[in-house]
């Protein structure tokens, strides 16, 4: 499901970061994201799953960066 962003997701999207680091971005940039988050946002979307177990945990598995006009 894709949703707009909440601040309880901050820590899940910081793991994803750093999941991706360094093939996709560089360690100095988690300081830029965490900035972005917490003091430049606007519209910000994440994509979650449900896993299909026992405990139905939620999983956010992206979280694309686009400004809508």
């Amino acid at each position: 499901m894709i949703r707009l962003y909440t601040t309880s997701d901050t820590d899940s999207l910081l793991e994803l970061f750093r999941l991706n680091t360094p093939n996709s971005f560089a360690q100095s940039e988690e300081v830029d994201f965490k900035n972005y988050l917490e003091h430049e946002l606007e519209d910000y979307f994440v994509y979650e799953e449900h896993a299909s177990t026992p405990s139905n945990e939620i999983f956010i598995n992206g979280c694309p960066i686009f400004d809508l006009l």
